[in-house]
């Protein structure tokens, strides 16, 4: 292995040289990016619940042709309400006016 060996046509891979890096522990600093990724992931989240409700929103649109049950049931309810406040109106005139239409028309004469 002497003479020959050092002199040959193929060079030999040298041996891979380690050189670390001196890293130092920060306690706070790994306390706060733990607290950071904890907030971005709790953010993630509720994006994607939001965008999540989007979704499930259009889809229940587009399924109910543009209203979602919870408004059709909210506005069969407002319509019925609406319809009861009409009729009461109407039968408070009509006793009105007939009980009191007689005695306008004697003063009107």
């Amino acid at each position: 292995m002497g003479l020959i060996s050092r002199f040959s046509i193929f060079k030999k891979p040298e041996h891979r040289k380690f050189d670390p890096i001196p890293r130092f522990y920060n306690p706070e600093k790994e306390y706060i990016e733990d607290k950071l990724a904890n907030v971005h992931k709790r953010e993630d989240e509720k994006y994607a619940n939001i965008k999540s409700n989007i979704r499930r929103n259009f889809r229940d649109n587009r399924a109910g042709f543009g209203m979602s049950k919870h408004k059709i049931g909210r506005d069969k309810s407002s319509n019925l309400r609406l319809v009861i406040i009409l009729i009461l109106i109407i039968a408070m005139t009509y006793y009105l006016l007939t009980k009191y239409f007689v005695n306008i028309e004697s003063l009107i004469k």
